[in-house]
C-alpha cells in the first residue's frame, strides 16, 4: 500500500477527530490537539512527498513523473 493512499485516509480521519474534539472538549484541549494533528500531518505529507520524488529520481515507478524527455521539434 502507498504512502500516499494511507495519508489521503489518514488525513480526513484525523480531521474528523479534531471536530468532535472541538465539541467534547474546552478550546485549550482542542488548541493542543489541533497543533499536535498538523504537525502530524505535516510530516505525513511531507514523508509521502519524499517517497514519491525518491520512486520518480531511482525510476521505480512508471507512470509517476514527467516521463522522458521528448526530442525539440523546432530544431527539424
Amino acid at each position: 500500500m502507498s504512502l500516499r493512499l494511507i495519508s489521503n485516509i489518514v488525513i480526513p480521519l484525523v480531521g474528523a477527530v479534531v471536530v468532535v474534539a472541538g465539541h467534547a472538549f474546552s478550546s485549550g484541549v482542542t488548541g493542543r490537539l489541533t497543533s499536535g494533528v498538523s504537525l502530524g500531518v505535516l510530516a505525513l505529507a511531507g514523508a509521502a512527498e519524499l517517497a514519491r520524488v525518491v520512486a520518480v529520481s531511482t525510476g521505480a515507478t512508471a507512470g509517476i513523473g514527467p516521463g522522458p524527455p521528448r526530442p525539440d521539434r523546432r530544431s527539424s
